[in-house]
């Protein structure tokens, strides 16, 4: 009597095995761009609250928004379309007499990974169009 597999046996355990490393690999790369997607939504949320926080307690640059600056807010701007890059800032002075000056110096850029893009829409007037946004989170009135 014979001991051992034979061919066919062979072909057959390789041909189960590669299908299910083959669906297994397909499943962890498609996990994986997900837990991206994921993480970068909370780092997303997590500037947008810690610029909330900021604006709310009225922090700014004091070498920058001197007694005559007033702080305006902390913003988090994208560029127009689908971006790669964010940026978060303070801005000091009046937007009326056009003096206005951002901080932290230099303003403070994150990239995005390759997977993800950020578009930021404006609403004019009813009509949503994709475009160069900010949000600006303004601080809490005195009194």
């Amino acid at each position: 009597m014979n001991k051992g597999f034979s061919l066919v046996e062979l072909l057959v355990a390789l041909v189960i095995t590669g299908a299910v490393s083959g669906i297994g690999a397909a499943r962890y790369f498609d996990f994986n761009a997900r837990q991206v997607l994921v993480q970068e939504g909370l780092t997303l949320k997590s500037k947008i609250v810690l610029i909330q926080h900021r604006a709310l307690a009225g922090e700014k640059d004091v070498t920058v928004c001197q007694s005559q600056r007033q702080l305006q807010g902390w913003c988090l701007s994208a560029p127009g379309g689908p971006a790669s890059d964010y940026k978060t800032y303070g801005v000091c002075g009046d937007p009326a007499v056009a003096n206005v000056l951002p901080f932290p110096n230099p303003i403070l850029a994150y990239n995005l990974p390759r997977e993800v893009s950020l578009t930021t829409w404006a609403n004019d007037g009813g009509t949503w169009t994709a475009g160069g946004g900010k949000m600006l989170f303004e601080p809490l009135a005195a009194g």
